[in-house]
């Protein structure tokens, strides 16, 4: 019973693993899947198409500083191209 479980898990890993899209460099235009959360929309993370949060609009890096913290430890929000974005400072 175990060993069937385990293998069905496996087995279903694998099959995520294949059948997830891939992106290239943060791209995410060639991406076809969608998100079910209302805050988030399509992005490209580690060359894989993954729901990301919404980001939110700036214009100042004070716009960002509400937003708390990045899920990296070493990162925080920046404003960059008009959407606060977290990257290393």
């Amino acid at each position: 019973m175990r060993s069937s479980l385990f293998l069905l898990f496996i087995s279903a890993s694998v099959l995520v693993t294949v059948f997830s899209e891939k992106c290239n460099h943060g791209d995410s235009t060639g991406c076809s899947n969608q998100c079910t959360n209302a805050n988030e929309v399509v992005g490209c993370e580690h060359d894989t198409c993954t729901c990301v949060p919404t980001p939110q609009a700036c214009i100042l890096g004070a716009d960002c500083a509400g937003l708390g913290t990045c899920p990296k430890h070493d990162e925080s929000y920046h404003c960059v191209d008009g959407a606060c974005k977290c990257q290393k400072p």
